[in-house]
């Protein structure tokens, strides 16, 4: 995997949406948070966003999903 250009480090450390949204950057991130033993942080982020925009029919299952 080659290394992020500088100025996407420089948007990643002011958009945390966007260094998400970005292959390379979630990559990166994800193996940061993995030496921190944190990942579980990443996925409840990640369940979060994803309720957020839910139908309504789906957010009890995924309230349920997220408290598991």
């Amino acid at each position: 995997m080659s290394g992020p250009h500088k100025m996407q480090c420089k948007e990643w450390s002011v958009d945390f949406d966007l260094l998400l949204k970005d292959d390379l950057g979630q990559a990166y991130f994800e193996k940061h948070i993995q030496k921190e033993f944190s990942e579980e942080n990443l996925a409840f982020y990640k369940e979060c966003v994803r309720l957020r925009s839910a139908p309504k029919s789906e957010v009890e299952s995924l309230v349920k999903s997220i408290f598991e």
